[in-house]
């Protein structure tokens, strides 16, 4: 990654910090068991479609990737059950 990739990523968390930060507080406030995340994994599937993702799911039973390509060539990837 260049550092102009790394300063638009960082750019973009920045923007959306706010949204970042609740998300974590909910899945904080409702903790679950390890392979157990259903509400976790329900809750990162609604927001990777918001954001426009297909997201794959039930992989090692709660989790859940969208890949994601930038303009850049770049793959990212997120997922559920950390």
């Amino acid at each position: 990654m260049t550092r102009e990739e790394l300063k638009r990523v960082h750019a973009a968390i920045e923007r959306h910090a706010e949204a970042i930060v609740a998300i974590a507080e909910q899945i904080r406030r409702h903790p679950e068991l390890g392979f157990k995340e259903w509400k976790t994994a329900a809750l990162v599937e609604a927001e990777f479609r918001r954001l426009g993702l297909a997201p794959r799911t039930g992989l090692a039973l709660t989790g859940l990737r969208a890949d994601v390509v930038g303009g850049a060539g770049l793959v990212g990837a997120a997922r559920s059950g950390w």
